[in-house]
């Protein structure tokens, strides 16, 4: 794998980030909900608070223009000492019709908001310090992108929810957990790889999946 973002201050592993997704999904009403409203998660994130050093610090969001290619972004404001996530109008509105790439944005902004707040603050306290954003070689799994990807997954579609849904109707495949989670194809393909791997001991028939990955069906 390639590291995309900078360097976490704390290594996780994706069992981890499952237990942290989870726990989100609770604290916000959600555990019991299988499918996520995004604009109801989007606008309701004044509501909550995230502690560091038992410190509560609120969270706020917003609409506004970023930077080429951007589509969102979290980010920690010392006027108003609150973490800030912020979507494009393009993004919002995609995200109004529920759009499957929005609504991933929108819970990997959450992820960042969640795992890496001192990260939001240190960068915002010091923003031209070269060590704050580096894209250096370093451990995927202290990659800042590929957590907030990993807890975007398990907040969209956690895995008792998948689980349960695989019970329900006797096999999984990219097409049912797309459609039934919200996610593109090519992420619910990735959710049922990640699924797979945290599932070793659950015998799981898989269908509509890629020939080459039929080995890791059965475990």
């Amino acid at each position: 794998m390639v590291v995309r973002g900078d360097e976490a201050l704390q290594p996780r592993r994706r069992a981890e980030i499952e237990v942290i997704a989870n726990s989100f999904r609770e604290t916000i009403g959600l555990a019991n909900q299988r499918r996520i409203h995004g604009v109801r998660l989007f606008e309701n994130l004044d509501e909550l608070v995230v502690l560091v050093d038992h410190i509560e610090i609120a969270i706020d969001w917003g609409i506004r223009e970023l930077d080429w290619g951007v589509l969102a972004c979290a980010q920690y404001c010392l006027q108003t000492s609150t973490i800030d996530v912020f979507l494009t109008p393009e993004t919002y509105q995609q995200l109004r019709h529920g759009d499957s790439r929005a609504l991933f944005t929108l819970a990997h902004e959450c992820g960042h908001v969640v795992l890496h707040t001192k990260e939001l603050i240190a960068r915002a306290l010091h923003p031209h310090k070269p060590s704050l954003n580096r894209r250096s070689e370093h451990a995927i799994f202290r990659d800042t992108e590929w957590q907030g990807d990993a807890f975007a997954a398990a907040f969209i579609a956690p895995l008792q929810a998948v689980l349960q849904l695989h019970d329900e109707i006797g096999y999984l495949s990219p097409t049912e957990i797309a459609q039934t989670f919200g996610l593109s194809k090519q992420a619910a393909a990735l959710r049922l790889d990640n699924v797979l791997d945290l599932a070793p001991r659950r015998r799981l028939r898989i269908v509509g999946r890629d020939p080459r990955r039929q080995l890791a069906d059965w475990s």
